[in-house]
């Protein structure tokens, strides 16, 4: 089979994992499009990895000012799915006269029965009294998505491999297309809501055709739920390096850090942590982190720590800072775009990770490609499926791990390890082995 006359759509771009993995494939020849759909948020934007940005105003409604020159490529699709539709009608063809009737015909139905639920809905509550708010509110999301699904199924079918990112997977199983999902964390909460939107999410990754996973432990929830066909696909990193080095904002923050005594750590996970309930979906363990270095201040070893400015907990971890005595040690930034990221991991001795989850996302391996250290909670057994060797990481399941390798950090072997860590990365974890890996399972199908 000639694979690279295949046509592949990646749908949804949470962390731009489609938007590099599809870039990627494109950069091999092969027709491989995103449909970002309505997702706004920065770090969901093509911008946010291939423009070196200055300034990007509002997280999730971003407005872009750049020292690069950078037009979003043609083949990424974003905004209302009526905009996407028209651009599909006029870039594809795909919406002949035969298929826009019956395009329409499926949307007249969905709403003949829409309305017909209405009546009967507005009739019990008037003559019975009966409370159906939270049925209706079910079908209302249920009817939103058929409808989407309605509206979008024309699209999934002009392709040969189409990839649903997450929870948009629901959109694959109800068009009742033959779907591929990519899982990226979202299966370890969402499937076991104990509502519609859990229950959809639950039924599409069981249905699909073959499930991508990302992070190695997700296989625990991927056998839970009854999946059979799946396998190991690296995270995406972007392995583009910033063409020039002077930037004046970041040099004066690079400046600062190399100003100051001591360990230079870059902790940009997301603040997102709790010591009563520890979310599987959500919790990066950043409290563990910051009670480590309580200890090293405690014990008298100086360090200086840069953290982004993000997530949930992030005014819990301000406060609790304080408490500890070592908001002074710690500087928080706004969110890097790519460039940004890599200009300042070169300028720090080591990223800290996260310490709860025992696994990992793209931050730790775009250290590694660096060769800077890693410091993260790492459980060797859920990864073991996946990798034919660990990463170098330096691993801290608790405040004392955090504290007792920080306390050592000097007398390791750091020119080792550096090497160690880029050459993992490039053994394991590369762009190569991604694209090898959506075609192997690709040409499998």
């Amino acid at each position: 089979m000639n694979f690279k006359n295949k046509k592949i759509l990646h749908f949804g771009n949470i962390a731009n994992n489609a938007y590099l993995n599809s870039k990627y494939l494109r950069d091999l020849g092969y027709c491989s499009d995103v449909i970002s759909h309505d997702y706004k948020h920065i770090m969901g934007q093509p911008e946010w990895e291939d423009s070196d940005l200055t300034s990007f105003g509002d997280q999730f409604d971003p407005q872009f000012e750049s020292e690069s020159f950078f037009v979003r490529p043609s083949w990424f699709y974003d905004g209302s799915i009526k905009n996407i539709i028209k651009k599909f009608k006029k870039e594809k063809k795909i919406f002949n006269h035969k298929s826009l009737k019956e395009f329409f015909l499926d949307i007249f139905y969905y709403q003949f029965f829409f309305l017909l639920f209405f009546l009967v809905y507005k009739t019990l509550i008037f003559f019975f009294n009966l409370n159906c708010k939270k049925n209706f509110h079910n079908f209302l999301l249920l009817h939103k998505y058929h409808i989407d699904s309605v509206l979008l199924k024309r699209i999934f079918n002009y392709y040969d491999f189409v990839i649903f990112y997450g929870a948009t997977s629901i959109y694959g199983y109800l068009s009742n297309s033959k779907y591929y999902c990519y899982e990226h964390g979202t299966i370890r909460n969402f499937p076991y809501q104990n509502n519609l939107f859990g229950n959809l999410v639950n039924k599409a990754y069981k249905n699909c055709n073959h499930l991508f996973i990302t992070n190695c432990d997700a296989i625990n929830d991927a056998k839970k739920i009854g999946i059979n066909n799946f396998s190991f696909i690296p995270h995406p990193v972007n392995e583009s390096l910033p063409i020039k080095n002077d930037k004046e904002k970041i040099n004066q923050l690079i400046k600062l850090i190399n100003g100051k005594e001591g360990i230079k750590i870059f902790h940009p996970a997301r603040q997102h942590w709790s010591k009563d309930y520890r979310d599987p979906n959500l919790d990066k363990g950043n409290d563990i982190f910051w009670d480590g270095l309580k200890r090293l201040k405690e014990n008298n070893k100086s360090f200086y720590c840069i953290a982004i400015k993000w997530g949930d907990s992030f005014d819990k971890t301000v406060a609790y800072l304080d408490k500890l005595e070592i908001s002074k040690n710690v500087l928080f930034i706004e969110p890097l775009c790519h460039f940004d990221f890599v200009r300042i991991l070169k300028n720090v001795d080591i990223l800290a990770d996260q310490f709860y989850l025992g696994s990992f996302g793209s931050l730790a391996p775009k250290a590694l490609m660096l060769g800077v250290p890693v410091l993260i909670n790492y459980n060797q057994i859920n990864h073991s499926w996946a990798l034919s060797s660990d990463p170098p990481f330096i691993n801290c399941k608790s405040p004392e791990d955090v504290f007792n390798n920080l306390n050592n950090y000097y007398k390791m072997s750091l020119e080792e390890l550096s090497k160690a860590s880029s050459d993992w990365y490039f053994k394991n974890h590369n762009k190569d082995i991604i694209t090898k890996n959506f075609i192997r399972i690709f040409n499998n199908k």
